[in-house]
C-alpha cells in the first residue's frame, strides 16, 4: 500500500505542477508503475465483467 499511496501522490503532484514534470522527484519507481497498472486492472476488471454479464443476458 505506501508505494501504491507514494506512485499516487507523485502523479498528482506532477498534475498541479506541470512545468517541473520532467523533474526526477516526479519519477515513478519501477514498483510504482507496476502498483499503478495492477490499480487500473483491478478498477477496470469488474466493470467489464458487469458488462459482459449484461450483454449476455
Amino acid at each position: 500500500m505506501p508505494i501504491l499511496r507514494s506512485a499516487l501522490k507523485k502523479k498528482n503532484m506532477a498534475k498541479h505542477d506541470k512545468n517541473t514534470y520532467q523533474n526526477s522527484d516526479y519519477r515513478l519507481t519501477k514498483k510504482e508503475q507496476e502498483s499503478l497498472s495492477i490499480m487500473r486492472i483491478l478498477l477496470v476488471l469488474p466493470i467489464l465483467l458487469m458488462l459482459i454479464l449484461y450483454v449476455a443476458n
